[in-house]
């Protein structure tokens, strides 16, 4: 349903709540329905806070065939 693979939907539900209110509040996902690919997603994760909106932005604009272009 939300074209996740399992492997990122099982990431997501094992973030706690401070976790996903930092991606909502910071990445602005919900504006993008999330399309991130399990290494990008755990990247985005580990970066810093000022750091995950671009790189989220910029890996799906990227995405337009298939992948990330970005590491």
């Amino acid at each position: 349903m939300t074209g996740l693979p399992r492997s990122a939907i099982e990431r997501i539900a094992s973030l706690d709540m401070d976790e996903i209110e930092e991606l909502a509040e910071e990445v602005g996902v919900s504006l993008y329905t999330l399309r991130l690919t399990d290494p990008a997603l755990n990247r985005l994760l580990l970066m810093p806070r000022d750091a995950k909106s671009t790189y989220a932005q910029a890996t799906l604009v990227g995405n337009g065939h298939g992948g990330p272009t970005f590491p």
